[in-house]
């Protein structure tokens, strides 16, 4: 309990014992200014996940999902659901067998096409997991897909931010 001189008194019977007293309370009176210009943007780039061991050959910009029971990557697939748990994008080539790191956030390719069907991404949709690997803007039905997972979101016709959802199981 506090008592009216700022005093912390912990009663416990059968004594009385006076921990501390407290210092006198202070203010520190501040007013807002003019916001400064914004800074430079910075580098694109992700959040590195981890790094694991690729169970099949990846090349920078695969979607990756992390098989439960060998603990290793593959390329998420919207096919199979147990494959469309996206983990993120690989920032380089891997050979199976060798660790992959595997990242989320801003993925810059010049050309989608081999990933998305298209050499441009369209700014502000999302984009989701394509049965057979890849993504598309076109979101997945069944029978062609066991899921709908949306793996990020368009920010440029170059870049995709990945910031992956759990799949939803059609």
């Amino acid at each position: 309990m506090i008592d009216e001189h700022n005093v912390i008194v912990v009663v416990q019977p059968p004594s009385i014992a006076v921990v501390t007293a407290l210092p006198p309370p202070t203010a520190i009176v501040s007013h807002a200014g003019i916001q400064g210009p914004p800074g430079p943007r910075g580098e694109a780039g992700g959040a590195l996940v981890g790094t694991v061991v690729a169970a099949v050959p990846l090349t920078a910009g695969d979607i990756v999902y992390c098989d439960r029971a060998t603990r290793q990557l593959g390329i998420a697939d919207a096919v199979v659901y147990t494959q469309s748990f996206v983990l993120g994008f690989v920032a380089s080539d891997c050979a199976a067998g060798f660790a992959a790191e595997v990242h989320t956030g801003q993925l810059a390719i010049a050309d989608w096409t081999r990933l998305a069907g298209t050499p441009h991404l369209l700014p502000g949709l999302p984009y989701f997991l394509r049965p057979g690997g890849g993504i598309t803007s076109s979101r997945p039905t069944a029978p062609a897909s066991a899921a709908v997972a949306v793996v990020g979101v368009a920010v440029s016709p170059s870049e995709l931010h990945i910031s992956p959802t759990l799949p939803i199981q059609l």
